[in-house]
Parts: C-alpha cells; structure tokens; sequence
C-alpha cells in the first residue's frame, strides 16, 4: 500500500506540546457541566482500564488491535476538546488502514504518551473542578 505523508512532526515529544481545552468541551456540550463531568468520568475509567492493553499492543507491534483501541475514544476526545490528540489517533488509525508499518511505528509511542497525558489531564481537572 502507500505511505501515508504526516501533518505534524510524528514524535513522541510532540504529545507533550498538546494541551487540552475543557472550555472548548464545555462550549460543545451547551455548557452542561454535569454532562461534562459524566463522559470524563467514563472516559478517564476506560482509558484507565485500557492502558495496560494499549502498551501491551503497541510493544508486540499489534497495530490493528491498538487501532480498535483509540479509535473507540475518538468521540469522547473530540467532544471533550481533545481535538489534537483525536489528530494523531486519527493518523494512526490511517497508517493502520494503509498498511503502513513505518508510520504505524513512529505513531505508536505518542499514542501510548497521548493515552497517558490523558488521563493525566482527566484526573487534575476532575481534582479542579473537586475542589
């Protein structure tokens, strides 16, 4: 198949430069702050019970497997405002598609950086919103 040709600088580095906009999931969810809370609720707990799969995937170079995996959490990324890492689970998901294994290698260490930086994310704005 071809190769897949990347917007941006596929390296995990780059999953650190990505921040989140709660505001932005707000706005798209009509300012529902209950809502809000609920899908972070699920999202985080998913995440947090699909982390040991998605390393486990990604060390055995099981992309399609690994591609199942984030691509269930698009949606709740996208309505959360996690609009650039929904990018590079996007282009994963691509690379998978196309048969790329180069892409599919470059990509794996930031979704796994992603999935992390995440629930990360997730878990100091429900502290926030806690407190």
């Amino acid at each position: 198949m071809g190769k897949m040709i990347l917007s941006f600088n596929a390296s995990a580095n780059v999953a650190d430069t990505m921040i989140w906009q709660p505001t932005l999931g707000l706005s798209r969810l009509d300012h529902d702050e209950v809502l809000m809370g609920e899908i972070i609720a699920l999202l985080e707990t998913a995440l947090r019970e699909r982390v040991f799969d998605v390393n486990m995937r990604a060390n055995s170079n099981d992309f399609n497997s690994l591609r199942r995996l984030t691509h269930s959490q698009l949606p709740s990324l996208k309505i959360l405002g996690f609009d650039q890492q929904a990018k590079v689970f996007e282009a994963f998901e691509s690379a998978v598609v196309m048969s790329d294994e180069l892409a599919c290698k470059r990509l794996t260490p930031m979704v796994q950086k992603i999935w992390m930086n995440t629930i990360d994310s997730l878990t100091r704005h429900q502290r926030t919103v806690a407190t």
